[in-house]
């Protein structure tokens, strides 16, 4: 239709051929700022059982944690009970539940649950530089 309204033959079909030759994307025009995944692990209770799960799953931690995929690796404090990871430069939480859901620990029924949350951090200018902002009263 809009093609036929163009006045010209085959000006419309020329143009539809021409666009549809590029590939458009919101991140080509707008910077999208970065953002951050709080994610925690809850271990079931048999995980003294998984050292070579465990050991695949650090090893996979290590690779995103040179790769600055993650910010910050920790483990719970109350008797080994889970793991905690901060994700950073994320473009959604895709990547964190990929990460989780591919993981041998969960693929071993070692992870009883799973939480992964959004950071509203602000950040300055550059991605390589976090700041907190805190209000104090």
């Amino acid at each position: 239709m809009f093609a036929t309204k163009l006045g010209k033959k085959g000006v419309g079909r020329t143009l539809f051929e021409n666009l549809s030759k590029f590939s458009f994307s919101f991140e080509q025009h707008y910077q999208v700022p970065p953002r951050y995944f709080f994610v925690t692990l809850n271990y079931a209770k048999n995980i003294e059982e998984a050292k070579e799960e465990l050991a695949e799953h650090n090893s996979n931690i290590s690779k995103l944690l040179q790769d600055r995929k993650i910010m910050l690796k920790g483990t719970l404090a109350k008797e080994n009970s889970g793991q905690l990871l901060i994700f950073s430069n994320c473009r959604d939480e895709i990547e964190p539940h990929s990460f989780v859901t591919k993981s041998p620990l969960f693929i071993g029924g070692f992870v009883k649950d799973y939480e992964i949350k959004e950071l509203d951090l602000i950040h300055s200018d550059r991605d390589d530089e976090i700041t907190l902002h805190k209000a104090y009263t």
